[in-house]
């Protein structure tokens, strides 16, 4: 936000300045098309490079802004220092997302932020044992809370750095034991059990998707001992 306040104070006063050139210019009587034209492109000139300057900042300063995150980072299960963090792009730009799992155990989740405009900014909050998917660079974020029988399952798109729910979808296949207690549905219509079924296979495929802190191959760098400050530097060079 800091960012596009700058920017819209320096195109305020570039373009004021035009604007009494060109006044100045019409009561002095003088005319000059060319001056006009070059002082306009010297306007355009500026503001594209103040717009790539903050581009810059923004694509290089997410590794600072991350650590410095995580360095005052306190979620629900700190005592534990069970917390894990990894990288990974969510929406096709050059800024990786932050993922944070708060442990392994049934209750915790996983919380996403991005940088943008110089502060990292929380996306959601989702999934169960620690665990969440994405789909790289499609700006979709997938989680689930399975326990009991019952399971719930959230997809999420991720844009501009906003986020915004596009399916919530529930069964208890697992735990009905009469037809008549049998309810699945997606966005609360309901549907069968095949069609839930694709649906899961279109967002929760392990073979399509990438699944974060899922088993020993992908666990993540803890919070506690700093292990993040090395990963978070190193990542995509």
């Amino acid at each position: 936000m800091k960012k596009l306040i700058a920017l819209l104070l320096v195109m305020v006063v570039l373009l004021s300045a035009a604007l009494g050139f060109v006044l100045f210019k019409k009561f002095s009587g003088q005319k000059s098309p060319e001056t006009e034209t070059t002082y306009k492109t010297e306007i355009e000139k500026k503001i594209n490079e103040e717009i790539d300057r903050l581009e810059t900042e923004n694509t290089e300063g997410w590794r600072e802004a991350y650590i410095d995150f995580l360095s005052r980072y306190t979620g629900e299960f700190s005592e534990f220092n069970e917390e894990k963090v990894l990288l990974g792009y969510v929406d096709d730009n050059d800024v990786p997302e932050l993922f944070i799992s708060e442990g392994s155990s049934h209750v915790c989740d996983v919380e996403v932020y991005t940088f943008e405009n110089n502060i990292v900014t929380k996306l959601c909050e989702t999934g169960s044992f620690g665990m969440v998917n994405y789909f790289e660079r499609q700006g979709i974020i997938c989680g689930n809370y399975i326990g009991q029988g019952v399971g719930t399952y959230w997809v999420y798109s991720v844009e501009d750095c906003k986020v915004q729910e596009l399916y919530s979808a529930f069964t208890n296949e697992g735990w009905a034991e009469e037809d008549f207690d049998l309810e699945i549905n997606i966005n609360g219509i309901d549907v069968t059990s095949e069609e839930l079924d694709e649906f899961l296979e279109s967002y929760f495929s392990r073979e399509k998707s990438i699944w974060l802190f899922d088993d020993k191959v992908n666990i993540g760098y803890g919070i506690e001992n700093g292990k993040y400050t090395d990963y978070i530097n190193s990542f995509g060079k």
